[in-house]
């Protein structure tokens, strides 16, 4: 994610500032009628190239007038950065009435100067790779932004915790409408405290704009300016479009940006505090992050685009590591497909191709579109294909699931055995699920393939809880018959072991050689969870190769033989 970075103005004078006063009104007239918006290039390469001397080429900082809140008393300025490292430059407001140094990380970062009686010109000096200095010179548009477009407008949804003393946060800290408008971004009661783990949504009058680099910047409000390790002040930030469906933004401490990341525009901001109440603060009694405001970075959306987002379901396959059957062999080649336990389950009878095997000791993560919050009862329903819908007693197919918000920070909700719901316990959100085999391969036969996995649902929306009627598919038989071969090669004689799964099966069996032609064919009838021997005639078969195969339902398997 690219970040930003709003610097605040450095004044001062220095011995350069008073040899530039010694130039005369007119040059200073020519020099600023000239150079209303001067931006010198050059010849860099790509910012991961060095030169002939070893040192990492620096690609050109590039420079933008960006609208004002207020242009009579501030310019805001924007610095953007093509390199993947930091660049320290010095600016100043030509000539030199304002100065300051910075640091311009990857992606936009922002200055915001004082206005000035004239033309408003800021210049930008780095440092390139041979160690000589590069500029950029820009006039301020003069600009005035949209307030209304920047800043949240409306408390949608408060819900205050207590402070790290246990008690709750004092009545005259939670007035919410403090946190609307143009922060204040100083020392002043003006912010509402959250509390530990507490949280509130914000609306803005119209959607934001999902830009280059963050979208929205959250300011915070800390005594004294303590930095993060003093005050570990966090939160986690949601981007909805609707105010229903949120995605998950990332975690920030005390003043930070977001990205909105698949949002291509957003009109609601969620901030759920994440601070430790444990943590140090100074010895202080802290009622954790205290919201000063919101700003949206790059305006207003323009257009309102379909994100074509889904709810309710998993819709990626980050990980799939599936393992084998409880033989060794591999899962059969219709159940190692990860993606159909993405969407809603099938709920139908169309065979084996509606989920997905992880065999034993194999494991698959999922990732929703949409954040899933933590709300009463469960939260999630894993649904498993078990033929005859037995009880977990009976057939204990068992997965560990763990969940995630980040895709890194990962918890143990524990086993789920067949169709299982799932609550998040204390964690707040989750867009991240993954599920790991935990069967006990003793109890099943040899062709057993694990968990099997049709999809997993969201079970309360947004609007508040919503069952769905959805059922595994309980006339798919569990396993694959697994049939193997013996000698192989064989002179006069060949053994069929044929062990069933968990379904009455009329199995056929076909040999054909290599020319196609076949040579040999029985159909059997098995029942459930049954191993048998079948001895197959091959005297009047002549030497050579052959293929055998096995078809039950939609199900073939076939291999190699050899006649010596």
């Amino acid at each position: 994610m690219n970040k930003k970075t709003t610097l605040k103005l450095k004044t001062g004078v220095n011995l350069r500032q008073k040899l530039l006063v010694r130039v005369s009104i007119a040059t200073l007239s020519i020099a600023i009628v000239a150079s209303l918006v001067i931006i010198q290039t050059f010849d860099f390469k790509q910012s991961n190239a060095s030169n002939q001397n070893g040192a990492n080429v620096i690609l050109p900082l590039t420079l933008q007038s960006v609208c004002s809140d207020n242009p009579a008393q501030t310019r805001r300025w924007k610095i953007s950065n093509p390199n993947n490292f930091n660049v320290n430059y010095e600016w100043d407001i030509f000539p030199m009435i304002q100065s300051g140094t910075a640091i311009a990380q990857p992606g936009d970062n922002f200055i915001l100067t004082n206005t000035i009686a004239g033309s408003n010109q800021i210049r930008i000096k780095w440092m390139n790779e041979n160690s000589r200095f590069r500029q950029l010179l820009l006039q301020s548009s003069n600009q005035s932004c949209n307030i209304t477009s920047l800043y949240a407008v409306e408390v949608v949804q408060y819900q205050p915790s207590k402070r790290n003393d246990g008690t709750f946060v004092p009545e005259e800290l939670q007035n919410t409408s403090k946190a609307l408008g143009a922060p204040e971004n100083d020392q002043s009661n003006n912010f509402v405290s959250l509390g530990f783990g507490g949280e509130i949504t914000l609306m803005f009058a119209e959607p934001i704009a999902n830009g280059n680099g963050a979208d929205f910047k959250v300011f915070e409000t800390t005594i004294n300016n303590s930095n993060c390790q003093r005050q570990p002040k966090n939160i986690y930030a949601f981007a909805s479009f609707d105010g229903c469906n949120f995605v998950y933004c990332g975690k920030g401490c005390q003043d930070s940006e977001f990205d909105l990341g698949s949002l291509s525009q957003a009109k609601y901001i969620k901030l759920v505090d994440c601070s430790n109440p444990s943590s140090n603060y100074e010895n202080q009694t802290s009622d954790a992050y205290r919201l000063d405001g919101i700003q949206s970075l790059n305006g207003q959306a323009t257009s309102i685009i379909e994100d074509n987002l889904v709810y309710g379901s998993a819709t990626d396959v980050i990980q799939f590591n599936q393992g084998r059957r409880k033989s060794g062999q591999p899962v059969h080649i219709s159940r190692r497909n990860p993606q159909v336990a993405l969407g809603v389950p099938e709920d139908d009878d169309i065979g084996s191709t509606n989920f997905v095997s992880l065999g034993f000791n194999g494991s698959i993560t999922l990732k929703f579109d949409y954040v899933i919050f933590n709300k009463e009862g469960n939260d999630l329903m894993v649904i498993e294909t078990s033929f005859g819908a037995p009880s977990c007693s009976a057939y204990p197919e068992r997965v560990l699931a763990e969940v995630s918000l980040d895709g890194q920070n990962w918890f143990n909700l524990g086993n789920v055995c067949l169709d299982g719901e799932v609550d998040l316990g204390a964690v707040p959100a989750i867009q991240y699920i993954r599920l790991s085999e935990r069967s006990a391969a003793s109890f099943f036969p040899s062709s057993a393939d694990g968990f099997d996995l049709d999809g997993i649902l969201a079970l309360n929306s947004c609007q508040g809880q919503a069952r769905f009627g959805f059922f595994d598919n309980n006339n798919v038989p569990d396993e694959i018959a697994e049939f193997s071969t013996f000698p192989n090669p064989f002179r006069d004689q060949l053994n069929l072991s044929y062990e069933t799964g968990t379904a009455h099966e009329k199995v056929s069996f076909k040999i054909f050689s290599m020319s196609g032609q076949q040579v040999w064919q029985n159909t059997y009838e098995f029942g459930p969870n049954s191993k048998e021997l079948i001895e197959v005639p091959v005297l009047d078969i002549p030497k050579g190769t052959y293929i055998i195969v096995s078809e039950s339902g939609s199900i073939k398997q076939t291999q190699k033989l050899i006649k010596n």
